[in-house]
């Protein structure tokens, strides 16, 4: 199976993005960065009660369709993210599939993370918002997909100096 990812660097296809990467950047600047407090949360929630669920401090993140892509860099602000078609390298690795709408801003209550943790990782009812999947693998570039950061590689334009 195919999905879509999106990250801030330039790859060939071919090239193997690593898994986890988020969690990396998390565990650098621990309790300085805004997310810290929530991912913690969420990662002893899902020790605890859904250990069968891939760890988002060592996972790939992944999406099924270039529209839910689209949505996530626009609402992240992740202008410069470039898209792209990927493939987990084990094909036979731990993949979950939710919904980014079930995580809270970095700024709430130990209480509201805690609560929402239990729906993220449940991921059993239906709201709008974007599918978030993770996968227990590295993936693989397949192919550059025109979206976000791409535009800037594709168009030519007149620069100041």
């Amino acid at each position: 199976m195919v999905y879509y990812n999106a990250c801030s660097y330039l790859l060939g296809v071919g090239s193997i993005i690593l898994k986890g990467n988020w969690g990396r950047g998390l565990k650098i600047k621990r309790e300085k960065h805004s997310c810290w407090r929530r991912e913690i949360i969420f990662e002893n929630v899902r020790k605890k009660n859904y250990l069968n669920r891939p760890s988002r401090f060592n996972c790939n993140f992944l999406c099924t369709s270039t529209k839910d892509l689209q949505r996530f860099v626009k609402e992240y602000d992740r202008w410069f993210d470039i898209f792209y078609l990927v493939e987990p390298i084990n094909p036979s690795a731990s993949i979950f599939e939710t919904n980014i709408s079930y995580i809270p801003p970095p700024n709430e209550t130990n209480f509201v993370f805690k609560k929402a943790a239990h729906r993220y990782w449940k991921a059993d009812e239906t709201i709008e918002g974007i599918k978030e999947i993770l996968v227990d693998s590295d993936i693989r570039i397949l192919e550059l997909v025109e979206g976000a950061g791409i535009q800037t590689l594709t168009k030519s334009a007149s620069l100041p100096f």
